[in-house]
């Protein structure tokens, strides 16, 4: 009797075993099922393809050709030699201020904007209400960057030596003075300010014995500088190409870019090589945002619009999207995750992961495209308006 009892016993545990088994089995394909469908509905979500777009305001320009527009903080910058306003997708203004200049250059970090003469001895940084400090010089100016609280940068030039400046547009106070040698470090070529204004780089040009090279050097304004000499933290001496380009992405990430390819530095407290990359091919384009940059790259014994490639990295360093660019393009740019290339009436939004988000021809003649929002609007700018367009995706 007792025999019967475990022999039964044994056969309950055998099939509560199985049942146990398949509710296993049932649940995890319907996690899979789940997962699935929610990751095809969140790629469809994120990943999103358009064939045309919709108008949603039109401006009529009142200005000429020579007005140039440049995207700033969701708005729009439009200056030109005799002054600079922002304005609203919608054309309406929202400062304005004049100046005399006969070669503006103007950048823009965040909420403030810098414009200097180059070649003359004016600058001046305007605020988001439009509020405006003004720098006259002693040197001509050849360059000028700006930070995120405002900090002015100029570079300027003399016979035998240059001269970086940086102040505190809010109140006029000269922060630093960095003073160059022509014969000693050679000519400027460019000046990269972090967003914070706490870092520094500048490349400098020289000929050494015949030889065409670059010196690229670093400046630390924290009290980690202060225990250097002239707070310079380092340096990267003898490239044998120039570095004619230098970004921050961040405060502590700075971008070197020369003819053959780039270096990626980290600058917590002084420099540090993340990654470097040279090409075969020539260097077409490049671009960047605070998150990625890339470059488009041309085979020289292409004679038509094939042999180009697109590279984008990641503010690491590591190489997230190559593709082959097989159409002609006259700029492009980056915004978010979207590479946007222009040509007349022609626009093409790739991104990083590849996909092809639109494809479009436009009604009329492009001047300048940019980014407004991150809902997939745009400002394109022609000959006649100013056009705030939405990308929509039309049944075929």
């Amino acid at each position: 009797m007792k025999k019967i009892e475990k022999e039964e016993d044994s056969g309950y545990e055998k099939k509560l075993k199985r049942y146990k088994q398949r509710k296993a089995i049932i649940i995890t394909f319907v996690c899979i099922f789940v997962l699935a469908v929610g990751f095809y509905f969140v790629n469809k979500y994120f990943t999103k393809n358009y064939n045309a777009y919709k108008t949603i305001h039109t401006t009529q320009r009142e200005d000429s050709n020579t007005v140039q527009y440049m995207s700033y903080d969701h708005k729009l910058l439009k200056y030109s030699r005799d002054g600079i306003s922002a304005i609203s997708a919608d054309g309406k203004v929202l400062w304005n201020a004049s100046y005399d200049v006969k070669n503006p250059k103007v950048v823009v970090c965040e909420k403030y904007v810098a414009v200097a003469d180059i070649g003359g001895k004016q600058a001046y940084t305007f605020n988001s209400k439009g509020t405006t400090y003004n720098l006259t010089t002693t040197l001509p100016i050849i360059d000028v960057a700006v930070s995120h609280q405002g900090v002015l940068c100029v570079t300027v030039e003399g016979e035998d030596y240059n001269q970086v400046l940086l102040y505190d547009s809010t109140t006029g106070t000269e922060l630093v003075q960095k003073q160059t040698s022509v014969q000693t470090n050679g000519y400027p070529v460019d000046v990269g300010l972090s967003i914070d204004a706490k870092k520094m780089a500048c490349s400098y040009v020289r000929i050494e014995n015949g030889v065409l090279e670059t010196d690229v050097g670093f400046y630390n304004f924290t009290q980690v500088g202060a225990n250097y000499q002239d707070q310079f933290v380092g340096i990267i001496k003898d490239q044998q190409s120039v570095v004619h380009d230098i970004t921050f992405l961040d405060s502590n990430t700075v971008l070197l870019c020369s003819e053959k390819g780039f270096f990626l530095y980290e600058m917590y407290e002084v420099p540090s090589m993340i990654t470097s990359k040279t090409y075969e091919e020539e260097i077409e384009s490049m671009f960047y945002t605070s998150s990625y940059f890339g470059f488009i790259t041309k085979d020289s014994s292409s004679t038509d619009e094939t042999g180009r490639q697109l590279y984008v990295y990641n503010r690491k360093g590591k190489n997230v999207l190559k593709k082959d660019i097989t159409f002609g393009y006259q700029s492009v740019q980056m915004s978010g995750k979207d590479i946007i290339f222009q040509s007349e009436t022609e626009l093409r939004i790739i991104e990083v992961n590849g996909n092809v988000k639109l494809k479009t021809t436009l009604k009329y003649p492009i001047v300048s495209i940019m980014p407004y929002n991150n809902k997939d609007e745009y400002i394109i700018i022609d000959d006649k308006n100013i056009n705030h367009i939405k990308l929509v995706e039309e049944k075929k």
